[in-house]
């Protein structure tokens, strides 16, 4: 799909969900204080820097809150497939930081199960910025951040459930 497309596509959605209150992870959203929404395009993040894939601007603490470089698995807490995908992390590696970030969700508080209680004991653990409609995204996506801060290896939710 080329890229137009799914511009094209992201603004058709984000039109749908709620226009001026939405925002997407693949443009410039910099008033995180006025968004109500957000998608998060994982498709859009290879080869990027973590500022131009819009992500950082969600993570609670911003910038200095994320080890560089670091391992990184975005995930939902009542995830089935992110528990799974957290379950097979090798336990003794440890080259660089491993960094979970939740994406917070309303049913939260009803799920008996977080999905990080299946991590490995040392990690980081982040949050994005809780927004009264949350994020279009669909969990878990990893990816490794280099030195230069752009990400690599993205995996997304398909790869990883195909892997169960």
């Amino acid at each position: 799909m080329s890229g137009r497309i799914k511009q094209d596509i992201t603004a058709l959605a984000l039109l749908i969900l709620g226009g001026a209150g939405a925002a997407s992870c693949s443009e410039d959203a910099s008033d995180t204080d006025a968004a109500d929404f957000a998608i998060l395009m994982d498709e859009t993040w290879q080869d990027r820097t973590l500022e131009e894939s819009g992500l950082l601007q969600w993570i609670q603490g911003g910038e200095d809150a994320l080890p560089i470089p670091a391992q990184v698995v975005v995930y939902r807490k009542g995830c089935g497939v992110c528990a799974h995908h957290l379950s097979s992390l090798d336990r003794t590696a440890g080259r660089v930081p491993l960094v979970l970030i939740r994406v917070p969700d309303e049913r939260d508080a009803d799920e008996e199960t977080d999905a990080r209680d299946f991590a490995p004991e040392n990690h980081v653990h982040l949050e994005l910025i809780a927004l009264p409609r949350g994020y279009g995204f669909t969990a878990p996506a990893t990816f490794f951040v280099d030195a230069t801060r752009t990400i690599r290896q993205v995996r997304r939710a398909v790869e990883l459930s195909e892997r169960r």
